[in-house]
């Protein structure tokens, strides 16, 4: 059913659309160079960049950092630097926004406390970070070399819907996206408890309880000892 609906064909050109934006930005593409069906959407998506005043950091594009404390990991798409000089975590977003904006924030919020707490990591080998051969944490840095840190109120979502040719940026929340993370780390936690219950030792309903017949005969006889002492007692009063 997915194929008759193209599911997987809108899947595809999400992907294209979005590594075509990683190029542009990386500056090893020119918006000429972009395939002609994708280029109206990354013509708006840069001109909106721009009229936001949004610059892109080419060496962070696409960069693995980690939330050890969570013990999660994940690849950020951009670190943005905004008009003010600060510094945030962009993901973009071809798909619709109308499910799915908690779980964005809450992943974009992981982004960014790892990218200032673990760095990002850096790898050597062939050039492809998904056969590493060595690699380590290190520190976020600016064009210069020099360490930064990214907000952790905000991040920026943009988005840019398939062949329409246009791009939204969205502020998006961060301190509520990482009290949904902390939580889904607690819910995590809690589905490993392998069991919650034991099973009850219940005696064989065959076997009798040792105690119930000479229970029932120490209070007869517990009985009959107080009726004969009251009786004694009585017998001696008597005039």
């Amino acid at each position: 059913a997915r194929r008759a609906a193209g599911a997987s064909a809108r899947a595809a050109k999400g992907t294209a659309l979005h590594k075509w934006g990683e190029e542009v930005d990386a500056g090893r593409k020119t918006l000429d160079q972009v395939p002609s069906e994708h280029q109206d959407d990354i013509r708006a998506y840069r001109s909106t960049m721009e009229a936001a005043g949004i610059t892109v950091l080419p060496h962070l594009i696409e960069r693995t950092t980690a939330v050890l404390g969570l013990g999660v990991m994940g690849t950020f798409d951009r670190v943005f630097r905004l008009p003010d000089g600060s510094y945030v975590v962009g993901d973009k977003k071809s798909g619709s926004l109308t499910y799915g904006q908690d779980e964005i924030a809450a992943q974009m919020s992981i982004y960014a406390r790892g990218c200032n707490e673990t760095g990002m990591a850096e790898y050597s080998g062939d050039g492809n970070h998904r056969r590493w051969q060595t690699w380590r944490w290190v520190p976020l840095t600016d064009e210069d070399g020099q360490p930064i840190e990214v907000r952790t109120d905000i991040g920026i979502v943009m988005h840019l819907p398939q062949g329409e040719g246009q791009c939204t940026l969205y502020e998006v929340d961060l301190a509520t996206g990482m009290r949904g993370a902390e939580l889904c780390s607690e819910v995590r936690d809690w589905h490993k408890v392998k069991s919650t219950m034991t099973v009850m030792s219940v005696p064989d309903p065959e076997t009798p309880l040792p105690s119930a017949l000479p229970l029932a005969e120490r209070a007869g006889e517990e009985l009959a000892a107080r009726v004969s002492g009251y009786a004694a007692g009585a017998s001696e009063t008597a005039p």
